[in-house]
């Protein structure tokens, strides 16, 4: 299914999900031994593609001694034991930076995208969109710009996931007031939504949803 968000536009808002304070058991894969050269963060014996290491997932990198911790995001799999990353873009338009050099570099990848799925389908039947509705004749490949649907359906998540933390270690982090917080945005997020549909491909949207509501542009 396709999803309106990805792991590296949750980790501008909240990189910390991606390392020790996230939901350890949402984490697909990690180890140690990887090398960093720019770029490239290889394993060897590792496999990536089996591993369902996907572009658009994050990857945290630790190593003690040669001053490495932070979070990359993973903009190709290059093979099954290469990873193509990068310091967090403001852009998927611009390219990969990453000037990092590392050897015997522990790692790990924490992936939300079972939580990404469950508000992408919500998301789509709130504005009468598939998959959520699937008898509707518009979908999200019919979007023409999906930024305010991902800056929801990003909110959204960071919501659910600060619930999750919320319930398992009480409120003594503050996990619950980051959930109303994101809840909140998420609410102004959706209400503030312009959605414009174009089904035919070319350029024009033929239709908008505006905060719930549907309108017509043309015949």
């Amino acid at each position: 299914m396709e999803m309106i968000c990805r792991d590296a536009d949750l980790v501008r808002y909240e990189p910390v999900l991606f390392g020790d304070c996230g939901i350890v058991s949402q984490t697909i894969c990690g180890g140690e031994g990887g090398v960093i050269a720019g770029t490239s963060f290889t394993v060897a014996g590792a496999d990536f593609v089996s591993g369902g290491v996907e572009a658009g997932q994050v990857v945290h990198l630790y190593s003690a001694e040669e001053g490495i911790d932070g979070v990359f995001e993973i903009v190709e799999v290059a093979g099954a034991e290469e990873l193509m990353i990068s310091v967090i873009r403001a852009d998927d338009e611009n390219g990969a930076i990453c000037d990092v050099v590392g050897s015997e570099v522990r790692y790990s990848i924490v992936s939300y995208a079972a939580q990404i799925r469950d508000v992408t389908f919500e998301l789509t039947k709130y504005f009468g969109l598939g998959p959520g509705d699937s008898s509707s004749e518009y979908g999200l490949a019919d979007v023409i710009d999906t930024g305010d649907l991902r800056r929801a359906c990003v909110f959204a998540v960071l919501a659910g996931i600060y619930a999750t933390l919320g319930r398992q270690a009480g409120d003594a982090s503050g996990h619950w007031e980051k959930s109303l917080f994101y809840q909140r945005k998420f609410e102004r997020a959706r209400e503030a939504c312009r959605i414009e549909l174009d089904s035919d491909g070319d350029g024009v949207g033929e239709a908008e949803i505006s905060g719930g509501g549907f309108r017509l542009r043309r015949g």
